[in-house]
């Protein structure tokens, strides 16, 4: 995370007690950038999506947030080219919608693509027992 810091300039907000900075945030029409797979015994609230054919529980304040004040949602995924070394990002731009489960559920469906595509490049292997709801 401090290379998040470092390379954004801004703080790092935790999930833990970090709502009141995100919504400052979002008021001074700044932009947030989240990261969706932390475990669920780190965040308060939680909802369960399917996740590689298993239930996971995932946190729900924040894609709940982009659907109230209607903000749209980039997914950002960072691969790695096993043969070459090059480093893929890939972005995504998701309307929030209406339906906070539904914008959750596409979330996950795009992390789970990437997860299928390439295993190794999720970086929470070993503590997936800490996401899994089943």
């Amino acid at each position: 995370m401090d290379t998040v810091q470092r390379a954004s300039g801004r703080p790092v907000i935790y999930a833990q007690g970090g709502l009141p900075k995100v919504l400052d945030t979002l008021a001074a029409q700044e932009q947030v950038l989240v990261v969706l797979d932390v475990p669920s015994d780190q965040v308060a609230k939680t909802r369960t999506v399917s996740l590689l054919g298993r239930l996971v529980s995932v946190p729900r304040v924040l894609p709940s947030l982009a659907v109230q004040q209607k903000v749209p949602v980039t997914v950002v995924l960072m691969n790695v080219d096993m043969q070459t070394g090059r480093r893929l990002l890939d972005l995504e731009i998701l309307e929030p919608g209406n339906d906070e489960d539904e914008l959750t559920k596409a979330l996950f469906e795009r992390l789970e693509r990437a997860m299928l595509l390439r295993p190794a490049s999720w970086h929470l292997w070993g503590e997936a027992q800490r996401f899994f709801a089943d």
